[in-house]
């Protein structure tokens, strides 16, 4: 099915393509994987996990018993960055205008000599560096032939090595070093043993093989003079500079031919483009009687100019993205759904960042469909879902580790109904042409502000009954819907306990407390979120209904259960409570001691950062007032975030520039609120035991984090930089370990940090490595 769901032929290519040439290149093994490969290398939609797999099935799986451990783990790593910003790029620069052949030339001068360079130079630890690079990328001379030479002349294991040969294996390399053969793969590994010294020989080896291969490919001279000259630009100018440098170059390549195709267009044809898109097929701008007939004469009579223009057939997406505009507008939504699916279709791996408004019109379409009447779109909605995590404009709203584009493991039932609710958003009313009308959905927070939450009353015949409030919004058993209603703020005393008797009256009636929500929500949860320390506005820190539901049994998977929209789940909550009673209780419920949810922020090191939040406020002030750029990976996170905590379908997050003084005093006044609760109601001494009760639960204390502008801190880390002596030696006896480094951005590139720089730069004095 994904083969058949989008199936024009890119532009760019695609990630697989790449990959097969690569592998190519170096004579890797596939094995199983070939049939694979080949069945799917022209897929725009491959799954990222399955992307991720095979990677490094080829890859790390080959390697790993041939190349040196710090060199196949900073191999593999690049490699995955690569694939991961090559379709950064993809989704970024559109390409219309050209064809395969001038974009992959565009590719070789501008990018894949930065990313050659990139892979097998700048990501190798210096100690592995081979003495002389420039010989090894002179076009002109054999690589396998200057790294023999380099051997013969200064290594002894490899002058030893040759005195064992005999003719046959004296003539063989001697043929390697003539460049009359590329030894295969599987000779490469034969050689010598595993020893260090040897698994570096081989690297060097290997490395010069995918140079000898690149150069018998059609324009390796091409290849290689941009190889060298970024070589050049690297040693100048450094790693940052050289690499802007080459993607402003790929940038202006694509822009002039562009031109020059876009000339061939009449001026009349980009005018009316732009009056079709902005004007008559504009979605929130009043439409005039006659706008329908004119977009459609307009649409029509561009579509025959431009088919007469070979050139510009990769263009095709905008009109079938302007027609399904104009079929939305009309009031013929299936159809526009299914010209949507065209346009994106045509869009993957050509349109660059107009891709993402595509995919966005037409997720909220498909979703309305599907809610207004009743059609399924899921097939449809999960290869979007799967196409804007793949170039990176969403984060996944499930976390799987399925390769599969199936509904279930690629999109949330709450994100449906998001989509759907904002479809008088993204498509409004006044942008509709005359005659057109939608039952447009009302946004959850109103369906539930005006719901009459009097009209449920107990049932305790029967305890178990679902409950549905504002017309299915959300559907719960009605212990968890009076749990819910008890925890509420606005409440008054009285009727906080009357519901507190109709919530005990349901458990002597049996009724269950493993029972969930719609949304995946316990009885248990709304207890624990009466006690949160951290919750802004400040909860009533009420213990009195988790103290009762305690006393129920809970199966595993209720105390491991998240929701499904904000993916809160107890551990996490009883973290955040500062109570370490509470935290020891859900753990010996048992909850998974290093569960997370779309933050990947374990309950340890969670805890962690609470100890800064207490003991050292006016350090989160100071990040709060910091302005630090965000990568892609942590801007993603911030959208994630708001997205999951808001109605809108889609969020894009960037800092706000209006009110910034207000703003900094609210966060500022956050802060210290959040202090004074945690002095409140928690204590150092009661985070350590929560620690402890995580550490002796098998919290990893050695689990790798994404936070801001680094990348693989670990609770140890957080330890130390906290100069939190108990918490570091208690992480320390359960496994710590101070030889695990981080990567960290410093402004300008991304350098490698160790947990003694850490302790040196924080001045903690009293940790002892």
């Amino acid at each position: 099915m994904s083969l058949t769901m989008f199936n024009t032929k890119s532009l760019f290519p695609t990630p697989l393509e790449n990959l097969r040439f690569f592998t190519q290149l170096c004579d890797l093994p596939i094995k199983e994987n070939k049939k694979e490969l080949d069945d799917i290398v022209y897929n725009k939609t491959i799954h990222p996990n399955k992307l991720k797999r095979i990677v490094n099935e080829i890859w790390h799986d080959n390697v790993k018993e041939v190349f040196p451990d710090e060199i196949v783990k900073t191999t593999s790593d690049a490699i995955i960055h690569h694939f991961r910003s090559y379709l950064d790029l993809v989704g970024e620069v559109p390409v219309d205008g050209l064809d395969r052949k001038k974009l992959q030339l565009i590719l070789i001068l501008f990018y894949f000599s930065a990313v050659t360079h990139q892979f097998l130079i700048q990501c190798v630890p210096e100690k592995y560096f081979f003495p002389n690079i420039e010989s090894l990328i002179d076009h002109k001379k054999n690589s396998v032939k200057t790294i023999l030479i380099h051997l013969k002349e200064n290594n002894h294991l490899w002058q030893e090595y040759i005195k064992t040969l005999d003719r046959d294996g004296k003539n063989k390399l001697g043929r390697w070093e003539r460049g009359e053969y590329l030894f295969s793969y599987q000779e490469l590994k034969s050689l010598g043993d595993k020893s260090e010294e040897w698994k570096k020989i081989k690297f060097w080896l290997f490395i010069a093989r995918i140079f000898d291969a690149i150069r018998k490919e059609e324009l390796s001279d091409l290849f290689f003079f941009s190889l060298q000259k970024f070589h050049q630009l690297y040693q100048n100018k450094g790693a940052n500079t050289a690499s802007s440098i080459s993607y402003y170059s790929l940038l202006s390549a694509i822009v002039k031919i562009q031109q020059v195709t876009n000339q061939k267009l009449a001026q009349q044809v980009a005018t009316d483009y732009g009056q079709l898109r902005f004007e008559h097929l504009s979605l929130d701008k009043l439409k005039t009687s006659e706008a329908k007939d004119l977009a459609w004469r307009e649409l029509t009579v561009l579509r025959a100019i431009v088919k007469n223009y070979g050139e510009l057939e990769n263009q095709k997406y905008h009109w079938d993205w302007l027609q399904a505009r104009w079929l939305l507008l009309s009031g013929n939504l299936e159809k526009a759904v299914e010209m949507y699916k065209q346009a994106v279709d045509n869009a993957l791996f050509r349109a660059g960042k107009t891709l993402k408004h595509i995919v966005q019109e037409a997720i909220v379409a498909s979703a309305f469909l599907e809610k207004k009447d009743k059609l399924s779109q899921r097939k449809l909605l999960s290869h979007l879902k799967n196409a804007a995590i793949l170039f990176n404009y969403e984060l996944p709203s499930i976390n799987s580790d399925t390769e599969k584009i199936n509904h279930k493991e690629m999109i949330a039932d709450w994100e449906v109904d998001m989509w759907a609710r904002a479809f008088g958003q993204v498509f409004p009313r006044q942008g509709w042409f005359n005659g057109t009308d939608y039952p447009l959905l009302k946004p959850r927070s109103i369906s539930l502000s005006t719901f009459d939450y009097e009209s449920i009353k107990p049932d305790y015949k029967n305890p178990n009954r679902i409950v549905s409030i504002a017309d299915g919004t959300k559907r719960m058993p009605q212990l968890v819907y009076f749990c819910w209603r008890w925890g509420e703020r606005a409440i008054s005393k009285e009727k906080e306990n009357d519901i507190f008797k109709i919530i005990k009256k349901l458990l002597d009636n049996n009724a269950d407390v493993n029972a969930l929500s719609s949304e995946n929500e316990s009885a248990l949860l709304f207890a624990l979120e009466t006690l949160n320390v951290l919750a802004l506005p400040c909860v009533k820190q009420n213990r009195r209904l988790f103290d009762l539901l305690i006393q129920y049994s809970h199966t595993p998977k209720t105390i491991n259960s998240q929701t499904s929209k904000k993916q809160k789940y107890p551990l996490r909550l009883a973290v955040e409570t500062g109570r370490a009673d509470v935290v020891q209780k859900i753990l010996e419920m048992g909850a998974k001691p290093d569960m997370v949810n779309f933050e990947k922020l374990t309950p340890l090191y969670f805890c962690m950062s609470m100890f800064d939040q207490l003991t050292n406020p006016q350090k989160i002030k100071t990040l709060i007032e910091e302005s630090y750029p965000l990568d892609n990976q942590q801007a993603q996170l911030q959208q994630e975030y708001f997205r999951r905590n808001s109605e809108k379908a889609f969020y894009s997050w960037q800092k706000s520039t209006d009110n910034l003084e207000i703003e900094e005093i609210i966060k500022s006044v956050s802060v210290e609120v959040t202090q004074k609760q945690l002095e409140k109601y928690s204590s150092e001494e009661e985070l350590l035991k929560i620690v402890q009760l995580l550490l002796d639960a098998g919290a990893d204390p050695n689990y790798k984090h994404d936070v801001q502008h680094i990348r693989g801190y670990t609770p140890l880390m957080l330890a130390i930089e906290l100069n939190n002596n108990l918490v570091f030696e208690a992480m320390k006896k359960a496994g710590g370990d101070t030889s695990i480094t981080y990567d960290y951005y410093d402004g300008k590139k991304w350098c490698k940090g160790s947990c003694a720089d850490i302790k040196s730069y924080y001045s903690s004095q009293d940790i002892e490595l």
